[in-house]
């Protein structure tokens, strides 16, 4: 997990990930900000899904999430350059919007 647990952002990761049966990766404060400590995790763990927001995923870089097959951006607005990047960076990746649905029922 890349962000907090105090936002419905986190809520959703480990709701979703419990109830389909999913295994939660929780990594520790100090490597969510290193792009290498970052993308080593999830290529050494086999992560095929990650939720982040998409200020973390951009300061990260691409490069760093290029293993994940299916992303799901939330909690901020998804810049346009950095949706392109990140299905131009990984091979038959999805890229989710998840902003807006829970902004607007809370």
């Amino acid at each position: 997990m890349l962000q907090g647990q105090a936002t419905d952002l986190g809520n959703t990761t480990v709701f979703a990930s419990l109830v389909g049966g999913g295994e939660l990766h929780f990594l520790d404060e100090d490597a969510v900000t290193d792009p290498a400590a970052v993308r080593g995790y999830l290529t050494g763990h086999g992560i095929d899904c990650l939720k982040a927001v998409p200020s973390h995923v951009a300061a990260l870089g691409a490069d760093a999430v290029e293993s994940v097959e299916s992303l799901v951006l939330g909690g901020e607005a998804a810049p346009a350059s950095l949706v392109r990047e990140l299905l131009g960076s990984g091979e038959g990746r999805s890229v989710f919007n998840h902003y807006g649905p829970t902004e607007t029922t809370i």
